[in-house]
């Protein structure tokens, strides 16, 4: 089990032992809700007495905090901050915020790709249409090819090679 230090609306600093699969839920493997009752809280059993309203008043004013990141399309209230240890490294500091900003990156880019995919996908579709409208317009053309007058009907050709190639000498009826 983990100690996770987090500042809260109404408790201020506070610990919570982590994994805690009761008020921790992931949705959609992006973000995870994280809004625990302060009876899961480790230190803070004497402050747990305090009104009920209270609680409710800071519910509502962390509700009308949440705003959402514009170019992320989610609420800020989601991301938290690091948690600098004592004898943590300034370099692995500096690993886990280019981490962070990566991640953010990500999540950006796949957005930016999923929405020139349905672009994409409008495109070709558009295309096959225009193609089979193509098609269809091309095939009633070649049926409507005009016939001329001084063609012979193809009766009298066949019937003009039959007579040539039969050897036997007959008149010639046109």
């Amino acid at each position: 089990m983990y100690q996770f230090l987090f500042k809260y609306p109404t408790a201020g600093v506070s610990k919570m032992l982590l994994p805690n699969h009761d008020f921790t839920t992931v949705r959609g493997g992006d973000n995870i809700d994280f809004f625990p009752p302060r009876r899961t809280f480790v230190g803070h059993e004497a402050e747990m007495q305090e009104e009920e309203t209270e609680l409710d008043r800071a519910e509502d004013r962390v509700e009308e905090e949440v705003h959402v990141d514009k170019e992320l399309g989610e609420p800020n209230c989601y991301y938290f901050e690091e948690y600098g240890a004592r004898r943590m490294n300034p370099s692995v500091i500096a690993a886990h915020k280019r981490i962070g900003l990566l991640q953010k990156f990500n999540k950006w880019q796949e957005k930016a790709m999923k929405k020139m995919q349905k672009s994409m996908d409008k495109m070709v579709s558009k295309i096959k249409t225009l193609e089979k409208k193509v098609k269809g317009s091309s095939s009633k053309r070649s049926k409507a090819t005009p016939t001329s007058q001084f063609l012979r009907s193809r009766s009298v050709l066949t019937q003009l090679s039959r007579t040539f190639c039969s050897g036997t000498p007959q008149s010639l009826v046109i």
